[in-house]
């Protein structure tokens, strides 16, 4: 998945989803993340695609710049759009 914001800032970080089980954790997938640099979020899903817990954890990651295991009420966030646009597959 690939994410841009208007001003030219990168802010997001590059997403890469693999296809298997997102809650079983292995040595193999614990290599895998390893390959890339801290820059990049991988996720292993059953359909390899983007799915909505992929999607929550990228927007409270990188959109609204959560920590993990906080809880900050989006009232306090600053605002921002976020468009999202499906590509068609032939």
């Amino acid at each position: 998945m690939l994410t841009a914001c208007a001003n030219g800032v990168l802010r997001c970080k590059l997403i890469l989803i693999f296809h298997g089980r997102a809650t079983k954790e292995s040595e193999a997938r614990k290599l895998e993340r390893e390959q890339y640099g801290s820059d990049v979020h991988v996720y292993f899903n059953p359909t390899a695609y983007s799915n909505q817990s992929v999607t929550i954890e990228w927007l409270q990651r990188d959109i609204c710049q959560i920590p993990d295991d906080s809880v900050i009420p989006l009232s306090s966030q600053p605002q921002r759009l976020v468009v999202m646009k499906k590509i068609q597959r032939y």
